[in-house]
């Protein structure tokens, strides 16, 4: 049997050099853009569909949506706002991923348990909107 050596024998011949850290400015919100932003909301909401506003009701109702997507979606968009990187149209792409797996779910509890019960325009529709709940949110420094 060959010996190999240890771990830890490895780890110590390393020698780990920090990297220089950057850092950019967490983009502030004017209360003028917050005011805007909560405005859009209720326009959005306004304007949002019958099935569109059933799909974002359940999808914030249900724990395990939250859990494995909202989550994460928001620490991720979180993160790239700090670094001021955030882009509204990717945001409502990657939001729109829970609203597909919200979508399967919710057929499979009052469907036929097969595909999407939700067209990909309404699906897409309940993620615009999420995205500008998610920006207020942040903008008004709400918690997850």
């Amino acid at each position: 049997m060959p010996m190999y050596p240890s771990r830890r024998s490895f780890s110590s011949r390393r020698s780990f050099t920090k990297k220089p850290t950057t850092k950019k400015l967490e983009k502030k919100f004017t209360d003028e853009q917050i005011k805007k932003l909560n405005d859009e909301i209720y326009d959005s909401y306004n304007n949002l569909s019958v099935e569109a506003n059933e799909l974002l009701i359940f999808t914030e109702n249900d724990p395990d949506i939250y859990r494995q997507r909202e989550t994460p979606i928001r620490e991720n968009l979180e993160k790239k706002m700090k670094k001021g990187i955030y882009e509204r149209s990717k945001a409502a792409k990657l939001a729109k991923y829970m609203f597909d797996d919200a979508s399967k779910k919710y057929n499979k509890a009052y469907g036929s348990g097969i595909g999407h019960s939700f067209s990909p325009n309404q699906r897409r529709e309940a993620a615009k909107h999420w995205v500008i709940i998610f920006e207020a949110d942040y903008a008004n420094n709400q918690p997850i």
